[in-house]
């Protein structure tokens, strides 16, 4: 799967659903089948942390514009594993 890590920020970024440009829906994250992902509620400081944060529900979200490009993300954590390296409640963003 793509994830941007990018390493000159703080950030990660997953694509959306509906982002153009992707090879086949093998390449988006698919939350609904993850045990341990969370959407990160508006109440958590990381909500604080991100630029423009926005309630939609109980969700952090938030506008940013990176580079030419704005665009809506969701504040989100879940288990992240490369190789034998496992960093729980890893917090990423998926663009919307």
């Amino acid at each position: 799967m793509l994830m941007a890590l990018d390493t000159s920020n703080d950030v990660t970024w997953l694509p959306c659903p509906t982002c153009i440009g992707f090879p086949s829906s093998s390449a988006i994250f698919g939350f609904t089948k993850s045990s341990s992902f969370t959407p990160i509620p508006c109440g958590d400081a990381r909500c604080n942390q991100v630029p423009n944060p926005s309630c939609q529900g109980t969700n952090c979200s938030f506008n940013m514009t990176y580079d030419s490009s704005a665009f809506q993300a969701v504040l989100s954590r879940d288990t992240l594993h490369i190789t034998d390296d496992i960093f729980p409640a890893y917090t990423f963003n998926i663009t919307s």
